[in-house]
């Protein structure tokens, strides 16, 4: 199975470096371009793209995982401990950052639904999906 996902990772990475298109993008005749319709190339296309959908997630985990590690250290001297319980707070940190990651998924849809359909990713990175026209 591990070989398998390195396998589709590469043919993705390919893909969208060289053509602007992921797998599935290909299968419904869309492309990843710049502003002007020039390629993506690999940064913008892969590397840009790909930070901004999974750093929003991992910086929210990531700052939960600090708290929890700051409350868990002394339990008794902790506000947040006292304010919310030991096992509260545990289920609080774990809910929240998954909570906000969804939010943060479907806010970056919205942003597509609007005009200029253009995904919050898309946007910060400089991109636009277009229609294959060959």
């Amino acid at each position: 199975a591990g070989g398998a996902l390195v396998v589709v990772v590469i043919v993705q990475v390919f893909f969208m470096t060289t053509r602007g298109q992921s797998v599935g993008k290909r299968l419904v005749g869309l492309r990843v371009t710049r502003a002007d319709g020039s390629p993506v190339g690999f940064l913008r296309g892969v590397v840009l793209r790909a930070l901004v959908v999974a750093l929003v997630p991992a910086a929210l985990f990531g700052a939960c995982e600090l708290v929890w590690q700051s409350a868990s250290a002394d339990p008794e001297g902790s506000t947040l401990v006292r304010a919310f319980g030991y096992s509260a707070l545990s289920n609080l940190l774990t809910v929240i950052p998954a909570v906000l990651s969804a939010l943060f998924v479907l806010v970056d849809v919205v942003f597509a639904l609007l005009p200029g359909r253009r995904a919050l990713h898309d946007r910060l990175t400089g991109t636009f999906v277009t229609r294959v026209l060959d």
